[in-house]
C-alpha cells in the first residue's frame, strides 16, 4: 500500500492561504503540499474577503488532510454528510476519511463577518493500472510547449503527460481512436481536447485539463458542440476516467451522438457562465459515475439534437456530487432539446451540496421533443440551497427553434431528501390539452428528515395530471 500523496500544483495556481499537508492512517508524518486556487460566480463560498481552493491527492486507504488558514476558525461543515470526520482548533482544521472520495469543507460560513473559506478535497484511489513511464510501449512527454501532433501515438498507443504544465500550440488537440492519453497527477494540459468520430479512445489519469490562459473559441449553442472544452463527437466505446477539468472557457465536457461512452472519477472545478459539467447530446448507452461537478451552470445538462438522430436513450448518472453555481440546475434535462424522443434516463445516488438557482431536479422542454421514462432514485440535497425542489415544465424561451411543443410523461421520484426551508418548485404543462405533463410518481420525499409531499414542498402544479406524491 502506497502512502497518500498530494498532487503537484503549478506556481501560478497555488492558493497560499490554504497551507496544506496530508498523511495516511499508519503514520504520524504529515507530508506538505499545496492547494490549488479556484473560484465561484456567487460570493457565498468566499464572502467577506474569503477564498476557495481545491486539494487534489490520492490514497489507498484511510487518509487525513490538514489545512491551516490565515484566521481563527469559528465553524466548519463537511459535505456530503457522513462521508468523513472533521476537527478544528484555532486556525487549523483536519479532515479524515476511511477511503478515497470527494468532500467539500466549509469554514466560517455561519459567521456573517469572518472570511468564508471553502476547500474542495478530492482524493482519488491510487490507480494500479496507471501506465509505467519506463515501459517501452509508452510515449512519455515532459512538460513544456508541444505541437498538437506530439500527443498522438506512434507505434506506442499510450501517451503519458508527466507532471507539470503542457502548453499546446494552437490550443487544440485532436485525438484519434484506439489510443490512451494519460495525465499523471500534477500534469496540466492547457488546451481544448477533441475526439471526432473515433472508436476506443481512453483519456485517463488524475491530472488536469486546464483552461488557464486558454482563449474561448466561441459560444455557439446551435451546432454539434464544437466550442466544448472537451468534446467527444460521434464516438463509440470511449472512456474519460479520472481527469480534472479546471477553469474551462465554456462547456466543460460535451458528448455529441456518442454510443457506449463511460465517464468516471471526473472532477469539474469551473466558475464561468455556461460551464455545464457534462452535456450529453443525443447519446445512447451513456454512464456518468463517481464524479464531482462544481459548475457555473448545469452540472448535468441532457439535451438532444436533430442533426444527431432522433432517438436518445439509456443514460445513467450515479454516485455524483453536484455543486451548482448560478445559473442553471444541478440535474437538468431539456432546454434546447430538439429531437423526437429521449427515454430511459436514470439519476441514482446523487448528493447536491450547493444549488443557487433553478431547481434541484429540472426538465424544461422548449421545442417539440418528447421525454419519457425518467427515474430519480435516492437524491440528497444538503448545504447551501436557494433552488426549488422540482421544476418540470413545457414552455418556450429565447432558445426555442420550432413551432411545436413537447411532451413529458412517466417520471418517477423514489427517494428525494431535502434540507432547509420549504423550497417550492413547479410542474407546469404548456396547455390543458395535448401538452399536459402526465404520470409523475413520487415516493419517500423528506424535508429535514420528515416525510413530505409535493404540495407540502410548495410545488405549483398547472396543466398536469396523474401526479401522485
Amino acid at each position: 500500500m502506497t502512502e497518500p500523496q498530494l498532487n503537484l500544483i503549478p506556481h501560478d495556481l497555488r492558493a497560499d492561504e490554504f497551507r496544506t499537508s496530508m498523511r495516511g492512517d499508519a503514520t504520524a508524518c504529515w507530508l506538505p503540499g499545496h492547494a490549488m486556487r479556484v473560484d465561484s460566480m456567487h460570493e457565498h463560498p468566499h464572502a467577506n474577503g474569503g477564498s476557495e481552493a481545491t486539494v487534489l491527492g490520492s490514497a489507498d486507504g484511510a487518509w487525513s488532510v490538514r489545512i491551516a488558514l490565515p484566521e481563527t476558525i469559528s465553524d466548519v461543515e463537511l459535505l456530503p454528510p457522513g462521508r468523513g470526520s472533521v476537527h478544528y482548533a484555532d486556525n487549523e482544521v483536519i479532515v479524515s476519511a476511511e477511503q478515497a472520495g470527494y468532500l467539500v469543507l466549509n469554514c466560517n460560513h455561519a459567521d456573517p463577518e469572518r472570511p468564508h473559506r471553502t476547500a474542495y478535497i478530492l482524493i482519488d484511489q491510487t490507480d494500479p493500472a496507471a501506465p509505467r513511464v519506463d515501459d517501452p510501449a509508452v510515449k512519455s512527454l515532459s512538460p513544456g510547449t508541444h505541437q498538437a501532433s506530439e500527443l498522438l501515438p506512434d507505434q506506442r498507443r499510450t501517451v503519458v503527460l508527466l507532471p507539470g504544465v503542457h502548453d499546446i500550440e494552437g490550443q487544440m488537440v485532436n485525438l484519434c481512436g484506439d489510443m490512451r492519453l494519460h495525465l499523471c497527477p500534477g500534469a496540466h494540459l492547457r488546451s481544448y481536447v477533441c475526439a471526432d468520430s473515433v472508436h476506443g479512445l481512453a483519456i485517463t489519469g488524475t491530472g488536469v485539463i486546464d483552461g488557464t490562459g486558454v482563449t474561448c473559441r466561441g459560444r455557439e449553442w446551435r451546432d454539434d458542440g464544437w466550442d466544448g472544452f472537451v468534446l467527444f463527437r460521434r464516438c463509440i466505446d470511449c472512456r474519460f476516467d479520472g481527469p480534472v477539468i479546471l477553469n474551462s472557457p465554456f462547456w466543460n465536457l460535451v458528448t455529441f451522438a456518442t454510443r457506449g461512452m463511460r465517464i468516471s472519477r471526473y472532477k469539474a472545478l469551473t466558475w464561468l457562465v455556461n460551464n455545464d459539467g457534462v452535456q450529453p447530446r443525443s447519446c445512447q448507452d451513456l454512464i456518468v459515475e463517481d464524479s464531482f461537478l462544481k459548475c457555473a451552470d448545469d452540472c448535468i445538462a441532457v439535451k438532444t439534437r436533430r442533426d444527431a438522430g432522433m432517438h436518445s436513450h439509456d443514460l445513467l448518472f450515479r454516485r455524483l456530487t453536484c455543486w451548482n453555481d448560478r445559473p442553471g440546475n444541478p440535474l437538468e434535462i431539456g432546454h434546447t432539446s430538439q429531437a423526437d424522443v429521449l427515454e430511459r434516463v436514470r439519476f441514482e445516488d446523487i448528493d447536491i451540496v450547493h444549488a443557487h438557482t433553478g431547481n434541484c431536479l429540472s426538465i424544461a422542454l422548449i421545442d417539440g421533443s418528447e421525454v419519457r421514462e425518467v427515474n430519480y432514485h435516492n437524491i440528497r440535497q444538503s448545504g447551501f440551497c436557494t433552488a426549488g425542489a422540482v421544476g418540470f415544465r413545457i414552455e418556450t424561451s429565447r432558445y426555442t427553434t420550432d413551432a411545436h411543443r413537447g411532451k413529458l410523461h412517466d417520471i418517477s421520484i423514489d427517494g428525494f431528501h431535502l434540507k432547509g426551508d420549504k423550497p417550492g418548485g413547479r410542474i407546469i404543462g404548456y396547455d390543458a390539452d395535448a401538452h399536459r405533463i402526465h404520470a409523475i410518481r413520487c415516493n419517500n420525499l423528506t424535508l429535514n428528515e420528515q416525510a413530505t409531499s409535493l404540495d407540502q414542498l410548495g410545488v405549483e402544479q398547472v396543466n398536469c395530471d396523474d401526479v401522485v406524491g
